[in-house]
């Protein structure tokens, strides 16, 4: 009964069937974990997102960027005029099941937390200055406007931006709801003063000397919390003191990477 887990596979199907295959994954005891951004720019999303719907018993996932702007696209269509659909999603808008696959995209979480194991998952990272029940608490509030269908259409249409780029316990409305996003799914680098720098997509060693990777924050509140994310494929494949980067940027030709979380 091992638990795996994979960096962001952005439809590269092929390439997680053949890691699934390395490791011997059993759905039928097996689990795999899953950091977010399951589509777009790889060529198989829609197989993809079948696969993993036909063992969404055995895998948990948290939702990526990608995996949000697929969804915004899907239920806010006037955004469809403003950003097209690229030819790598264009298959699920195309496809019979495309509810069913859509509907459980948008029930999954922004974050996983593993008690056993005492190790959360998240796409991007968890915010410095938030403590483990802020974080929890956070990421439900925006994943019960996912599921819900008379708020969702509404917090697509404001999700997109990067401001505001610091947190406060007295945000409201759709700033809050779109700081927390951006910080599960956007967050590289944050400033001294802990704002979130969204642009800034560079290697440790190629940085500004005013930005700060969001894990070496120095009063980051989850330093004794392992965190296993994605999203950062100029970090790569990187493990340090609790912190496990999975994204190896299979998407830009580069090896898939999965672990083995427990065995």
């Amino acid at each position: 009964m091992a638990i795996y887990a994979v960096g962001d596979v952005q439809g590269c199907y092929q390439d997680l069937r053949n890691k699934l295959d390395e490791v011997e994954f059993d759905p039928k005891k097996d689990t795999l974990w899953l950091s977010g951004d399951l589509v777009a720019r790889g060529p198989k999303s829609l197989k993809t997102l079948r696969y993993l719907f036909s063992i969404r018993d055995s895998i948990v996932t948290v939702l990526g960027n990608h995996d949000l702007h697929l969804l915004a696209l899907a239920y806010h269509k006037p955004l469809q005029a403003n950003y097209s659909i690229g030819k790598d999603l264009k298959p699920i808008f195309k496809a019979k099941d495309k509810i069913d696959l859509l509907e459980w995209l948008s029930h999954q979480p922004l974050v996983h937390y593993e008690l056993e194991l005492n190790t959360l998952l998240a796409h991007a990272g968890i915010y410095p200055l938030w403590s483990m029940g802020k974080t929890l608490k956070l990421a439900r509030e925006v994943e019960e406007v996912l599921v819900d269908e008379k708020q969702r259409s509404k917090f697509f249409k404001n999700m997109h931006g990067n401001q505001p780029s610091l947190w406060s316990k007295n945000l409201i409305g759709y700033e809050r709801l779109r700081f927390i996003t951006n910080a599960f799914t956007r967050m590289r680098y944050v400033t001294k003063r802990c704002r979130l720098n969204l642009q800034n997509k560079s290697q440790l060693k190629q940085k500004p000397k005013t930005l700060i990777p969001w894990f070496k924050y120095p009063g980051r509140k989850l330093k004794k919390t392992p965190i296993v994310f994605g999203h950062w494929a100029a970090l790569g494949y990187y493990k340090r003191k609790n912190i496990l980067c999975l994204d190896s940027g299979c998407v830009w030709g580069n090896e898939l990477t999965l672990v083995t979380i427990k065995e």
